[in-house]
């Protein structure tokens, strides 16, 4: 049942009435769903005025409004956190991640949105026109984020490192501690 429901997703997200059958309903009406997020990830999950908000949190909302699921959202200090949650069957949802092999714990659905690689540096920094450029520097990722795969795999003679959350990453290229820091291509995905 559970996996109907993540295939539901998009349909909810289109449609401005849902139809389900009466054992779907049955199981939304029974069951409590718990969401699990980190607060570290504006635009997307972020903590502002004592309130999770976001891009991610929106799209949540949406799905649980429109299904009135009984849910409850917790957040974490890291990625790690949210994606042991999932693993371990502590939660049941997730905002926002993508598919990648390491993630095969956990139920996906079609992306609802997509949003490019992005990377931060100093001011001082030029055009970057090629990877290979970044061979000798230091770049900085966020822990099990999708990005940091997609490094690791394709560039691995590359000094990457991994941090908490992507304050960090951000601080150690203002720092002048990492030339570089990769956010993740972001295909929203539920778990």
């Amino acid at each position: 049942m559970k996996k109907l429901l993540f295939l539901l997703w998009a349909l909810v997200l289109l449609a401005n009435d849902v139809n389900l059958t009466k054992e779907e309903k049955n199981y939304i009406n029974s069951h409590t769903f718990k969401c699990i997020t980190t607060v570290t990830w504006p635009p997307f999950n972020t903590y502002r005025s004592g309130k999770l908000e976001g891009i991610a949190v929106d799209f949540w909302n949406m799905v649980k409004n429109k299904l009135h699921l009984n849910a409850e959202c917790i957040t974490v200090q890291s990625w790690s956190e949210v994606l042991n949650a999932i693993k371990n069957k502590t939660a049941d949802i997730t905002p926002a991640t993508d598919k990648t092999p390491q993630k095969n714990f956990a139920v996906f659905t079609k992306p609802y949105a997509t949003f490019p690689i992005t990377i931060a540096t100093r001011n001082d920094v030029g055009f970057i026109g090629s990877m290979f450029f970044l061979r000798n520097k230091t770049i900085v990722v966020g822990k099990n984020y999708t990005v940091a795969h997609l490094l690791k795999n394709n560039f691995p003679n590359f000094k990457i490192i991994e941090t908490k959350n992507i304050k960090k990453a951000l601080e150690m290229v203002s720092k002048g501690k990492a030339f570089i820091m990769f956010l993740e291509k972001k295909t929203r995905k539920r778990c």
